[in-house]
């Protein structure tokens, strides 16, 4: 069970059910009045399979799934859980680090909420399996037909807005989105290796396009573009006139997430930041110096710590803010 998130929702006071996801609970009626009366929806897990079983739009739970998607609630998909999320995506790319290698990796029917996207996380957790993950994406488009492909390692985040068409990327990797729309030719390998059971998973585009960006980090879909954004070492100090905390990101994190602060201007003084943990013991001091007014974002690294929730304390004279984050291992 995803206890740290368990613990992160008790410790807000919001109430939820846990469903656990199968070819049964999908026909339950009880399983679709808990999607119906939900306000919110969070999937986890690494059984692909179990969660695309919501595809089904004439099932119990698949149509108050669909009824709720089209609605616009919230979605957050944890780790490798947003990967059934577009119409397909490419599995058995964990299982075996020769998978792309032997043809293993297989194309999957996924829940078609960002239909034309081939998604995939933790791209480089592990160097064993850097050539499933990033074969995963390409592969995945060429297979599918799909024009965009998208990246994240392991503590990146991304927001995507079905009304505004974006693709906004949190996190210490640079962005990178793959643009397929200009691609008019397509090929693959018929090289069946010693001990495999189809074609190596390569494949070849032309104009395939790489987006890739750690400045301007909000991607236009219609476009093809990074929107024009303005980094943070840029912003003027002058245009704030109060002291702000904000939400860190990403969050839930593993191992490291960032923190973001504003000094209004015409103001200075000893500004403090903490780490704590749920029984208050302090775990970390991030800043503990003077400073003046600017905007400012420091990096939390959680490595040496459990899975759990957490609190970061800001002062800054009489200014005191608390904040909390889940980090998740």
């Amino acid at each position: 069970a995803p206890q740290p998130i368990f613990d992160y929702l008790n410790s807000q006071s919001i109430s939820y059910n846990f469903i656990e996801l199968d070819s049964t609970s999908i026909t339950d009626q009880s399983i679709a009045d808990k999607i119906s009366q939900s306000s919110s929806i969070i999937f986890v897990g690494d059984d692909l399979h179990e969660i695309a079983e919501l595809r089904d739009e004439t099932s119990l739970a698949g149509a108050a799934f669909y009824a709720k998607v089209h609605n616009s609630i919230p979605l957050y998909l944890l780790g490798s859980s947003g990967k059934p999320s577009s119409k397909f995506y490419t599995d058995n790319v964990d299982d075996y680090y020769l998978a792309a290698y032997k043809g293993q990796m297989t194309a999957e029917e996924g829940l078609n909420i960002f239909g034309d996207l081939i998604f995939q996380p933790r791209v480089f957790e592990h160097e064993d399996y850097y050539e499933n993950r990033i074969s995963s994406v390409e592969w995945g488009m060429m297979h599918n037909r799909k024009r965009l492909g998208l990246f994240l390692d392991v503590n990146d985040h991304a927001e995507i807005d079905k009304a505004e068409n974006t693709i906004t990327v949190f996190g210490s990797m640079p962005t990178i989105i793959l643009d397929a729309r200009n691609s008019t030719y397509i090929d693959s390998s018929t090289y069946v290796v010693s001990g495999g059971s189809a074609p190596r998973q390569v494949i070849a585009m032309n104009s395939l396009r790489y987006n890739i960006s750690n400045l301007n980090r909000t991607y236009s879909i219609e476009s093809g573009n990074f929107l024009e954004t303005t980094p943070v070492e840029e912003l003027k100090p002058e245009i704030t006139n109060s002291f702000e905390l904000f939400e860190n990101y990403p969050n839930p994190f593993n191992p490291t997430t960032t923190i973001k602060y504003i000094i209004p201007s015409g103001v200075e003084g000893l500004v403090t930041l903490k780490v704590f943990d749920l029984l208050g013991k302090q775990v970390s001091t991030l800043i503990n110096k003077p400073m003046t007014a600017g905007t400012y974002e420091v990096e939390f690294d959680g490595s040496s710590l459990s899975s759990g929730v957490y609190f970061y304390s800001i002062n800054f004279g009489d200014f005191n803010s608390v904040k909390k984050m889940v980090l998740i291992k």
